[in-house]
């Protein structure tokens, strides 16, 4: 009962750790792995949170600032009354002074209106640059990932030289046994092999600067039990293409015009030093000492000094104010006029920024066309020359058993026809990849 409930267990924890890390990796394992993992990423959502704290900043400076204060103070010796304003000397004094004040901005030239809507531009921004970071971390991926296809798939093609040479290589020792074939035919075989083991053992080591390629880019240690799943098969197919939408919808085509909008925030921000500053104030404060006395009327019509309770002097020494405060720039040395003018000159580059991206992505955006066309029609030339070599090599192996071509002929086909795997699988994955990138602009 017990052994039962423990495999159970065990099946079940195994489940989640595979359900957790895929053992066979897609690209959208990989890709959604990074996501979560990537260093770069991580870092762009801690400028997001800043970015989020700068849009709260900017709207509690329309709040009126509130500050209150309070002190205490005991002093010995010869002190001065605050009743009388005369020194006298006590065992001890305790003093207490309270007060609240107020702040509040009328107007500034709409500056605070301005930097609010700068800061939540610049966090617009930065969500744009995280899809950015997106973005082409999953082309890095993805061309990481056809890169660790591409030579798993050059290392099958090499094992099975490697094998298909040792299976020639068994026939002929057989046949010069049989002494069918001469000695100098086995010594070639040989030497064909240890070529073979070389080109497996090239494979195997570009598969594994591959794998640790592609894992570096997922955060992943484990690179010993990584793989990857073979990708859909490359299907004849047409992306729909609208170029004008493409651009519109590209994150750095749409964080250029974010800037641009920015540049233009800024040159208000520096005209709103140059308009006049008017601020409300007010406060309220008190005050206690124990040296104080209260006046009080004797019967006679004289003056006599009693105790003054806490939160009698409270009441009676309250005191309030209200201010109004304006300011005026009249001369400061060129600073306000100056900032005006360079604040212009940003907002014009800003602009030439964003037809310069625009012109960038546009021409990226043709590029991954052509190449994607030029990658499907070398793929289809791919096929066509992996068949008409597979077909050569059939036949010169029949003739090289009935003995009517010779080591030469049958090495060159075997040559030939690897040469010719090797460019159908870079092909292939030069499709998958090419694809990729364009499903980035378009989709």
């Amino acid at each position: 009962m017990y052994r039962r409930i423990f495999c159970i267990g065990l099946f079940a924890l195994v489940a989640l750790v595979m359900e957790g890390h895929p053992q066979i990796w897609t690209l959208e394992d990989c890709v959604r792995y990074a996501m979560e993992h990537n260093i770069d990423l991580r870092k762009q959502a801690c400028t997001i949170d800043r970015e989020g704290l700068s849009v709260q900043e900017e709207k509690w400076a329309f709040i009126p600032r509130l500050s209150a204060s309070s002190s205490y103070t005991m002093s010995t010796g010869r002190v001065l009354d605050p009743t009388t304003y005369e020194f006298v000397k006590t065992d001890y004094t305790q003093n207490n002074s309270t007060s609240v004040s107020g702040e509040m901005s009328l107007f500034e030239g709409g500056r605070k209106i301005h930097r609010l809507e700068r800061a939540r531009l610049s966090l617009k921004t930065a969500l744009l640059q995280e899809e950015s970071l997106r973005y082409n971390l999953r082309i890095q991926i993805a061309g990481a990932y056809m890169e660790m296809l591409c030579a798993r798939e050059q290392q099958k093609v090499a094992e099975e030289t490697v094998s298909l040479v040792e299976t020639q290589l068994e026939r002929t020792r057989s046949l010069l046994s049989a002494g069918s074939v001469v000695e100098t035919e086995v010594l070639q075989l040989q030497s064909r092999r240890e070529a073979a083991l070389g080109d497996a053992l090239s494979a195997a080591y570009s598969l594994r600067m591959a794998r640790l390629a592609l894992c570096d880019l997922l955060e992943w240690e484990d690179d010993e039990s990584f793989d990857i799943a073979e990708p859909a098969p490359v299907l004849p197919h047409k992306i729909i293409r609208d170029m004008e939408s493409a651009l519109d919808a590209n994150p750095e085509i749409r964080s250029s015009v974010l800037g641009q909008e920015m540049a233009a925030l800024d040159e208000k921000i520096a005209r709103s030093a140059a308009s006049p500053r008017l601020s409300l104030s007010a406060g309220f404060g008190t005050s206690y000492s124990d040296a104080r006395k209260k006046m009080l009327p004797r019967e006679d019509g004289t003056l006599k000094y009693d105790a003054y309770p806490f939160w009698e002097q409270y009441t009676d020494n309250g005191s309030a104010f209200v201010s109004l405060s304006l300011s005026i720039p009249i001369l400061d040395g060129m600073t306000i006029k100056n900032g005006i003018r360079r604040a212009g000159i940003a907002k014009g580059e800003a602009r030439l920024h964003v037809e310069e991206v625009r012109k960038q992505v546009r021409k990226q955006l043709i590029q991954a066309e052509m190449d994607y066309e030029l990658a499907r029609a070398r793929y289809a030339h791919a096929l066509e020359e992996s068949a008409f070599a597979e077909e050569v090599f059939k036949q010169t192996e029949r003739k090289y058993a009935l003995g009517s071509a010779d080591f030469l002929d049958w090495n060159t086909a075997v040559v030939e026809w690897a040469k010719a795997r090797y460019s159908l699988n870079e092909a292939k994955c030069s499709v998958l990849l090419r694809e990729e990138i364009l499903n980035y602009y378009y989709l």
